[in-house]
């Protein structure tokens, strides 16, 4: 891209900003749905309302799981979308650095689920020993014991942690190189 490009799409963005007036909270826009997903939401949306003011009973929810796992995913692909494509406006990606951008990106992405989910489960083993444990002491110990049969014991958000999640994928084009060659 040149220099020339560049300013002229860094002007269309600035003066695209200042007409630009966010208010409230992010919301999807019912127009750029297709009209499978609007029927979901439209589902969703009747359960929602057959119960209110209160929620659905358990038995509904779990007859609806999988609408309701769709709706969800629906949405978070649409924001990871729209998080995507800002990253790559704000980084300025270029059409031979496409395939790169993507690859870092998803790796990224899939590192910063791993580590949530890497997360939570250490808050839910913590919270289990406190619930059982009454007395400091034996605490410390059980968890020091749980902290022992941790497969894993790199600290979280850590770049180690990174480098240790990223290792299979860099060892894996390695390889597949080396058989090219």
């Amino acid at each position: 891209m040149k220099t020339l490009d560049i300013q002229r799409k860094l002007d269309a963005i600035e003066e695209s900003l200042k007409t630009l007036r966010i208010k409230g909270t992010t919301r999807l826009d019912w127009n750029c749905l297709t009209s499978q997903e609007r029927a979901l939401f439209e589902k969703v949306n009747d359960l929602k309302e057959e119960y209110a003011p209160g929620y659905p009973p358990d038995d509904v929810l779990q007859e609806n799981h999988e609408l309701f796992v769709k709706g969800f995913e629906l949405v978070m692909r649409r924001a990871l979308d729209l998080f995507q494509e800002a990253t790559r406006a704000y980084c300025m990606v270029d059409d031979q650095n496409e395939w790169f951008f993507e690859f870092i990106f998803n790796l990224r992405v899939y590192w910063f689920l791993y580590e949530i989910r890497r997360h939570f489960e250490k808050n839910r083993q913590e919270e289990e020993l406190l619930e059982k444990y009454e007395n400091d002491e034996e605490f410390e110990q059980a968890y020091n014991g749980y902290l022992e049969t941790l497969e894993d014991k790199t600290a979280l958000w850590s770049r180690e942690s990174f480098e240790q999640f990223t290792r299979p994928f860099f060892d894996s084009c390695l390889r597949k190189k080396r058989k090219r060659s």
